[in-house]
């Protein structure tokens, strides 16, 4: 059609110049031809077989035979591909062919399996909300809170502390308050702050949790300002033990200006050996740090200050009470 009108063309004009005319007549005869013509290649298409690539690897089950070691290679290069993992040879054997998956992908299988019981960490995140308001519907009284950024609508954290875990701790636990954290190792990482009890029997008692994306002052200040209200109600002055980590002597002498803030030695006496090593340290130090009574402290202290005034020294740069 298109080689008809090129000569319509010239058998009409002598001049060999096209009007205005001939253009648009020619350009309508071409538009009506792209649209009757969606696939100028369809027959050769249709006649062509279209295999389903892969469609034979789709199983792989134990004892498959293959006629020779070509076979088997591809096979198991395709299966591969179709199922999207790696894979790499262990030992090449006569009768045999071994592959070893690797190691992230027996993670995969792990995450999935874990998916499968009790659920993935984005739908977790998506369901937050509302799992905070059912811990309040089901335990009136107690905290449940779920912080999102209003500008980015971002998760920032989640606090839970039971009505049952606080009438505990201000019934049958000690004036001892514990202030950790821990990292979270899942997808999306973070932290887990806590504030743990010591009941009657010298056993942790829980109290609070607070999940947050980085241990750092500002969420220390926020955790512990949300359960000071309820912790001030014990009958007795409270003592707060930490590690002295990401502000914790700056927020808890704001929060709870009234009680004892206790440190970890476990901590202090990592530090220490850095500088002061051995086990003769080890001892005396650790006994000063247990003893009940202000002689068996002494006792300690000055056969320290005798061994090794250097230790002595950066061990009383540290605040005690006398």
């Amino acid at each position: 059609m298109l080689k008809k009108a090129t000569i319509a063309h010239t058998l009409l004009e002598d001049d060999g110049t096209p009007t205005q005319e001939d253009i648009d007549r020619l350009d309508e005869k071409l538009r009506n031809f792209a649209q009757n013509t969606q696939n100028i290649f369809s027959e050769e298409e249709d006649s062509t077989p279209i295999s389903n690539v892969g469609r034979e690897n789709n199983e792989l089950a134990i004892g498959m035979v293959w006629t020779n070691i070509f076979e088997a290679r591809k096979f198991i290069r395709n299966y591969a591909i179709i199922n999207k993992f790696e894979y790499y040879q262990v030992k090449n054997e006569d009768y045999r062919l071994r592959y070893k998956c690797g190691d992230e992908k027996s993670w995969n299988a792990w995450t999935i399996c874990m998916e499968r019981i009790v659920g993935s960490y984005d739908e977790g995140y998506i369901i937050m909300p509302k799992l905070t308001v059912q811990v309040l519907l089901a335990n009136p009284g107690s905290i449940s809170t779920c912080n999102i950024d209003l500008m980015t609508n971002e998760w920032t954290g989640t606090c839970i502390s039971y009505k049952g875990s606080m009438e505990g701790c201000l019934i049958g636990c000690r004036p001892l308050l514990g202030l950790d954290g821990c990292f979270l190792k899942g997808k999306y990482g973070g932290v887990c702050l806590s504030i743990i009890g010591l009941d009657g029997n010298n056993g942790l008692f829980p109290i609070a949790v607070f999940f947050c994306r980085s241990e750092c002052t500002e969420t220390w200040k926020k955790f512990l300002e949300m359960m000071e209200p309820y912790l001030n109600l014990h009958r007795h002055r409270l003592n707060l033990i930490s590690d002295r980590q990401k502000g914790l002597i700056e927020v808890v002498s704001s929060v709870f200006p009234f009680a004892n803030h206790r440190f970890c030695f476990r901590n202090m006496y990592k530090n220490m050996k850095k500088y002061h090593r051995g086990s003769h340290l080890e001892k005396l130090v650790w006994g000063d740090a247990k003893a009940w009574k202000q002689t068996k402290k002494k006792e300690f202290l000055d056969q320290l200050k005798l061994d090794d005034p250097a230790a002595y020294d950066w061990l009383h740069r540290e605040p005690y009470e006398r």
